[in-house]
């Protein structure tokens, strides 16, 4: 399912789109690419990814835990 994207360093920084989620933001051109090669990328390149979705109504007042499978850093 595409979510809302960006990254904030690297190629194609600061543009809003959406990408396929599960996916690596940089097989979709964006970011730094390393895969191994020195240095490693700078620690402040950030993907921010964002979603909407729709709570049922009988929702109303419980607890609602959201789970990020597969999820690799600072979710």
């Amino acid at each position: 399912m595409p979510w809302d994207f960006t990254v904030t360093k690297g190629r194609r920084a600061g543009e809003k789109t959406t990408i396929p989620v599960p996916s690596q933001w940089e097989q979709h051109g964006f970011g730094t690419c390393n895969y191994g090669e020195s240095p490693a990328p700078k620690a402040d390149e950030h993907g921010l990814y964002s979603t909407r979705f729709t709570v049922p109504p009988e929702w109303k007042d419980r607890r609602v835990r959201l789970v990020f499978e597969g999820v690799m850093t600072d979710a």
